[in-house]
């Protein structure tokens, strides 16, 4: 995945053990000296970090300069027992970073959806390439509501124009994801000792998700009739883009799903009059059977829908995923002046 330059000044910014000094030079000029640092007092090794700050390079060499300094916990406990290990400051275990990892490598998490997978890295992954290692046993419900907070603001100063809904369901997600990671942790991991649960509460336990005032509008208008209407003068029966329509008022299946129906998801119910589209979705994994209505079979018939996919773009070829239909569909939507 890829993070943009702004996103890795931010991270430089919230790096902890990183101390950072000036000094000014004979000539004037002033000069900043950026150390790695783990514990306080006289004689505690400090790493330079050389790169340039705001860069993936900077942040790839404090990574290392932590390894380096952390690397005599792993050799005092690589002779215990997994079992038996306790975790304590300086073991890179107790880090956020290494909590994360493991969550992405497990079960739990391999059993999600490759787009929703994909989705929870990107979120989370500055949050946690900025706290990586801080101790995952310390976190306060004070210091995830700070973390939040900064995921609200930015979503809010995202784009042209200030977003106060968009901010708030940014919030809401990482919220949920990161409270994922530490139920998991607690329930289905083996990470932890049986003491160490006992002493272990999920952070995101009680920090309350956003919600709009009543009135507000969350989410996508749902279309008015005389809308419907205007779409279907546009791309009328025999149109690719009214079958669309048509499958999507039908029962509304995700793009991940809608894009590659086809006669291969029809089935006959019992009594052998009523077809049923039946396939498992992409998202959740379910399988999912509903009757095909009347308007929905017509437009299949009217169209030069494929065998094996319904829905094609213009040249006759497939699309090649959710996203390029929904793209599609949009462009029929300005076309509609919708």
């Amino acid at each position: 995945m890829s993070i943009s330059y702004k996103t890795f000044e931010q991270i430089c910014e919230n790096l902890p053990y990183l101390n950072i000094n000036t000094k000014r030079l004979a000539d004037g000029s002033i000069k900043t000296y950026r150390r790695v640092r783990i514990g306080q007092g006289k004689g505690v090794t400090r790493i330079a970090i050389k790169g340039e700050w705001g860069t993936k390079a900077f942040v790839d060499e404090y990574h290392r300069a932590i390894e380096e300094l952390t690397s005599g916990a792993l050799r005092s406990i690589k002779d215990t027992p997994v079992g038996q290990r306790e975790i304590h400051a300086g073991d890179p275990r107790a880090n956020l970073g290494w909590l994360f990892e493991k969550y992405l490598a497990s079960e739990e998490f391999a059993r999600l959806a490759q787009s929703t997978q994909a989705d929870k890295r990107r979120r989370l992954r500055p949050i946690i390439e900025a706290n990586r290692f801080v101790e995952w046993r310390k976190l306060k419900r004070s210091t995830i509501k700070e973390k939040l907070a900064k995921v609200r603001a930015a979503a809010e100063g995202k784009g042209k124009r200030v977003s106060k809904r968009a901010g708030e369901e940014a919030r809401n997600q990482v919220l949920k994801d990161l409270s994922a990671m530490f139920k998991w942790l607690i329930s289905d991991s083996d990470l932890l000792t049986p003491a160490e649960l006992d002493d272990f509460t999920n952070p995101c336990a009680g920090i309350k998700k956003l919600t709009a005032p009543n009135g507000v509008q969350v989410g996508q208008r749902a279309w008015t009739q005389a809308e419907v209407d205007q779409f279907i003068e546009r791309w009328p029966l025999g149109t690719m883009q009214y079958t669309a329509l048509q499958i999507l008022a039908s029962f509304g299946p995700r793009r991940s799903d809608i894009w590659r129906l086809g006669r291969q998801h029809l089935v006959a119910a019992a009594a052998g009059k009523v077809w049923h589209f039946k396939f498992v979705t992409t998202k959740t994994g379910i399988t999912i059977e509903v009757p095909v209505e009347e308007a929905v079979a017509e437009a299949i018939a009217a169209t030069t829908a494929g065998e094996l996919i319904f829905l094609r773009t213009s040249t006759g070829r497939p699309f090649k995923s959710g996203n390029a239909l929904a793209n599609w569909f949009k462009k029929a939507l300005r076309a509609a002046k919708l």
